[in-house]
C-alpha cells in the first residue's frame, strides 16, 4: 500500500507509522526535501476521501504538526494573529517580502527548509504570478488611459506596486482593505507613491453602493474570491462592473479545483479556500448585462492553480 493509500483509508496503526516515518524525515533539513511532496500528496488524497469536516483530527494530534508549525507562514495561518486566514502578512511569506525576513531569520533551520519547500508549491507560485499579473495590468491601464483612476479591493499590503512602473500615470488609486493592520503597513511602505487612496472598509460597501468611490478604468480583485460564496461573488461582481468606466477593465481571480497543496493548509495552516473552474466562473460572468460587455478572457495561471476573468466594457 503506497504512503497516500495509508492516509485515505486511515487504518490507525499504519496512519501512525506513515506519519511517525514522516515526522522522522521532517527531523533534518537534509531529509525535508524528499519527503515533502509525498506527504502533501497523500494528505490532500485524505482531504478528498474525507466525510467530515474533522477530518484532519489525527494529523493536528500527531507530533508532526509541532514540526510543521516551524515553518513560519504555516504556524502563522493557523494562529490567525489578524484574526483570519490568508491575511496580508502571510501573502508576504509567499512573496518572499523582506517585510518577513526577521521572521525567517528567527525560525530554525528546519523552519527555514520547510519554508523553502513551501514556496515552491502550487498555490505559493500562483500567488507569486499573480502579483506579478497585476503589477503588469496597473502598467498597461497606466499606459493605455491617460490620468487612469484604478479601483483595488482586498488590496492587502498592495505588493504589486512594487513591481509596477508606470503607476504616476494614475490620477488615483484607491485601496480598499477591511484590516486596518494591512491599511497601515501600506500608508507606511507607500507614502511617496501620490495617486494612492488607502481606504479601510468591507466589501459590503460595493455591494450596497458600488459608485461610492466613483468610476475606474480598472477594478481587481484578485485575493477576495476563494472566501466567497456564490451569491456574495455575483452581487460584487455586478457592483463592480456598474463602477468601470466606457472601456475600463474588470478583473478577479480564484484558485482552482484539484490543487495539492490544500488538505496541508486545511489540516496544519487552518486555511481554506473556496475553488472555482472556468464554469463557476462563467456563470459569474453570465449574471453581468451581456450587451454592456465588450471583451471576455477567463485563463488559467501557468501553472493551474489559479483562473482569472478580464472583462472590458463597452
Amino acid at each position: 500500500m503506497n504512503d497516500a493509500a495509508i492516509l485515505m483509508n486511515k487504518p490507525p496503526a499504519e496512519l501512525n507509522r506513515f506519519l511517525d516515518s514522516a515526522a522522522d524525515s521532517l527531523g533534518s533539513p537534509e531529509t525535508i526535501p524528499a519527503i515533502w511532496a509525498p506527504l502533501l500528496a497523500a494528505i490532500a488524497q485524505r482531504q478528498q476521501a474525507a466525510t467530515d469536516a474533522d477530518w484532519h483530527r489525527d494529523l493536528r494530534a500527531h507530533r508532526i504538526m509541532d514540526l510543521l508549525h516551524e515553518e513560519p507562514a504555516t504556524v502563522r495561518s493557523f494562529r490567525r494573529p489578524r484574526g483570519y486566514a490568508g491575511d496580508a502578512r502571510l501573502i508576504d511569506f509567499l512573496y518572499e517580502h523582506p517585510a518577513v525576513d526577521a521572521e525567517l531569520r528567527s525560525a530554525s533551520p528546519r523552519g527555514r527548509t520547510m519554508n523553502a519547500m513551501a514556496l515552491a508549491s502550487a498555490t505559493s507560485v500562483a500567488v507569486q504570478e499573480r502579483r506579478r499579473l497585476l503589477a503588469r495590468l496597473l502598467d498597461a491601464t497606466a499606459e493605455r488611459v491617460p490620468d487612469a483612476e484604478a479601483l483595488v479591493l482586498a488590496c492587502g499590503h498592495f505588493r504589486e506596486a512594487e513591481l509596477a512602473t508606470a503607476l504616476d500615470g494614475f490620477s488615483r488609486i484607491v485601496t480598499i482593505d477591511q484590516d486596518s493592520t494591512s491599511i497601515a503597513e501600506m500608508r507606511r511602505c507607500y507614502a511617496a507613491l501620490a495617486p494612492l487612496i488607502p481606504v479601510e472598509a468591507s466589501i459590503g460597501r460595493m455591494i450596497v453602493r458600488p459608485l461610492v468611490h466613483g468610476r475606474f478604468d480598472l477594478i481587481y480583485a484578485a485575493g477576495l474570491y476563494d472566501y466567497l460564496d456564490d451569491n456574495t461573488a455575483m452581487r460584487l461582481t455586478a457592483g463592480m462592473f456598474s463602477a468601470l468606466k466606457p472601456h475600463g477593465r474588470l478583473l478577479f481571480a480564484n484558485f482552482c479545483t484539484g490543487v495539492p497543496d490544500y488538505g496541508y493548509m486545511d489540516a496544519f495552516m487552518d486555511w481554506r479556500l473556496l475553488q472555482r473552474d472556468e464554469p463557476d466562473m462563467q456563470r459569474l460572468i453570465d449574471a453581468l448585462p451581456a450587451d454592456e460587455i465588450a471583451r471576455v478572457s477567463v485563463f488559467r495561471g501557468i501553472n493551474r492553480a489559479a483562473i482569472y476573468a478580464l472583462i472590458e466594457k463597452h
